[in-house]
């Protein structure tokens, strides 16, 4: 990663839509059959949880900023057909929270088929031809470099976006980027797959935490999403990316039942598809692209 780190660059573009409701303290809750093609929508933030089966991959739309984090895995062509679905025709930021394959499985592809401006990695080395590809793309692309680190921020467009995961020295794969992004009165969190000895650093910085919607980390894995950190977080609406009947069992049945008794409502992509959240800055609407099977 020598060969890449500490070079830094900017930024431009946008995206959009919205359908049916069902109200809950201060946003719009959508059970969707299909979502409609994206249109532009001024003055609001899109935030698309894409449903790449058993990986991870969030993009977020608003007018002078257009945000991908998570490329998917390595063993799918589906993300950039999403991304061309929903308009996208360059990206201002890539976050890759970490080099594991279903994170990153397709970055190589985004940045050899699409103009980024600039790519945010943790700084962990690994050894698969997946990450191979992705630093050889990055490499022969013109996009800028940075490993954030706790405290940093950064604005995209409208976007705020602050960093709480990680410090030096890094202690291990899955303490990963971890990032709070605000749109206005509105506030996202992701923590990639950090575990809950990584959410405890987080809540020890004293920075904050609280978000409308939370993804899950680890793909609602047991060994994220800590009683104190949800806690802490106080989210209205959980989100979580996985593969229908996939070989984890994600998201486990402990993380489900600790938002249960925290009063958490949860939308995965297994179940709902792709979930769209859209929001002015104030309140905000959930849109799902199906509903729960049986």
């Amino acid at each position: 990663m020598d060969a890449v780190r500490g070079r830094r660059r900017r930024l431009p573009v946008a995206f959009l839509s919205l359908l049916m409701v069902l109200v809950l303290a201060g946003c719009t809750l959508v059970d969707g059959a299909g979502l409609p093609d994206p249109q532009p929508l001024a003055g609001h933030l899109v935030v698309s949880y894409l449903d790449v089966g058993q990986g991870d991959a969030s993009l977020l739309q608003a007018e002078g900023c257009t945000m991908l984090i998570d490329t998917g895995r390595h063993d799918r062509q589906d993300l950039l057909p999403l991304l061309q679905q929903a308009g996208v025709t360059a990206l201002d930021v890539l976050v890759l929270t970490h080099p594991h394959a279903d994170h990153i499985g397709q970055a190589a592809r985004v940045l050899r088929t699409l103009p980024v401006a600039e790519v945010w990695m943790s700084g962990w080395e690994h050894t698969t031809a997946t990450f191979e590809r992705t630093l050889d793309a990055l490499l022969d692309s013109e996009a800028g470099y940075w490993e954030p680190r706790t405290g940093d921020t950064h604005r995209c467009g409208p976007l705020f976006i602050q960093i709480l995961n990680p410090s030096e020295p890094l202690t291990d794969i899955h303490d990963n980027l971890a990032l709070r992004v605000s749109f206005g009165q509105v506030a996202f969190l992701w923590t990639g797959d950090a575990e809950t000895r990584h959410e405890e650093a987080m809540l020890a910085t004293g920075l904050p935490v609280v978000a409308q919607v939370l993804q899950l980390g680890h793909h609602g894995s047991r060994t994220s999403s800590g009683e104190r950190f949800l806690q802490a977080v106080d989210p209205s609406v959980a989100v979580y990316s996985a593969g229908r009947d996939n070989d984890y069992g994600h998201p486990h049945r402990e993380v489900m039942e600790r938002l249960e008794a925290l009063g958490i409502p949860v939308y995965g992509t297994d179940e709902y598809g792709t979930i769209r959240v859209i929001t002015d800055g104030r309140s905000w609407t959930i849109e799902t692209e199906r509903e729960p099977g049986p």
